[in-house]
């Protein structure tokens, strides 16, 4: 609309009313939340997909989810992940659990059934989880690498073997709140976690360093620290290790120690083979080519599908008897 009386202007004996940009207020209406959900609001539906990728802010989002008191799961990256969104939207006095890739199956069972008796308001995991209650809000806070994983992950939404029979107005939402960004950052951590020939070379060469022609073991945290100094990423040793063992260049030990400490984890090079060894020889090596390759086209899946599509496949992969509306 117009902010006061518009000016006239005259020109050539002619009279037009002048309209300046101040004189403009643009008035700017929220999403359409119905076309931000599929299937929509008014058709019932027990899974339903809720469209917030490229949210300008996944703290506000999560807050205003998670202050509704249903139980949720939330997914993210890694570990780290974890501990920057509890950092982010808290931890409601301890009412988030946290769950990773060295979570026990007990805790994680124990953590289930506390959720389904409603003592913590959600779980925070880097890990899949199946063995679940009902859960009112899937969230996928960054994208997943692999298609079987995403699947395995909405999985619950349609059913689980811990599910009791849901009524008819329940509905699980599967929330995507992830952006390009998030899709770049993928990228680069799994460049990260499956390292290249390049950065395989560099790491065996400063272990070469470390151990002084193979005449002593080294410890792991001895490795991270020298590839942190010479700009090799802590994501890489540990995958850099288990190639260059399947290669069979080196050896890796657990150490046992005195109680309360952790077995030590050690490194000790071995003679250099009679033939070359090839990366392709290292299961570890290609497994990682073929995640960095999957998770290329599965990100453009992830981002540019529209919800309808990713409705429909994440129902078929899920195996649901749900009728498409």
């Amino acid at each position: 609309d117009l902010a006061g009386a518009p000016e006239i202007n005259e020109w050539n004996n002619t009279r037009r009313l002048q309209l300046k940009i101040e004189d403009l207020r643009i008035h700017t209406l929220d999403r359409n939340f119905h076309e931000d959900v599929f299937p929509a609001v008014d058709v019932e539906s027990p899974v339903k997909i809720v469209d917030r990728r490229n949210v300008r802010s996944k703290q506000n989002y999560l807050a205003k989810l998670l202050d509704r008191g249903e139980p949720s799961l939330l997914y993210v990256r890694d570990t780290r992940a974890i501990d920057q969104l509890l950092e982010l939207i808290g931890s409601n006095g301890g009412s988030i659990c946290q769950c990773d890739e060295d979570t026990s199956e007990i805790e994680k069972r124990d953590m289930a059934d506390r959720l389904a008796r409603r003592e913590i308001l959600a779980i925070a995991s880097s890990c899949t989880l199946s063995d679940l209650p009902y859960v009112s809000h899937i969230v996928f806070c960054h994208p997943i690498p692999q298609p079987v994983t995403f699947f395995n992950r909405c999985q619950p939404a349609f059913k689980s073997p811990r599910r009791e029979p849901r009524t008819p107005t329940e509905t699980t939402y599967i929330h995507l709140i992830y952006s390009p960004k998030d899709v770049e950052w993928m990228q680069t951590w799994l460049s990260w976690q499956y390292p290249d020939e390049a950065v395989l070379r560099k790491l065996y060469k400063r272990l070469q360093a470390l151990s002084r022609g193979n005449s002593r073991r080294l410890t792991l945290e001895a490795v991270i620290a020298d590839a942190q100094a010479n700009s090799i990423p802590t994501l890489a040793v540990k995958s850099g290790l288990s190639i260059l063992e399947e290669l069979q260049l080196l050896t890796q030990h657990a150490v046992v120690q005195q109680e309360p400490h952790p077995p030590r984890h050690e490194i000790q090079l071995l003679p250099p083979p009679s033939t070359k060894r090839q990366l392709h020889e290292s299961e570890t090596y290609l497994n990682g080519e073929q995640i960095k390759q999957t998770s290329q086209l599965f990100s453009d899946f992830q981002l540019r599908q529209s919800l309808q599509q990713i409705w429909k496949k994440i129902a078929y992969e899920c195996q649901s008897v749900t009728t498409q509306p």
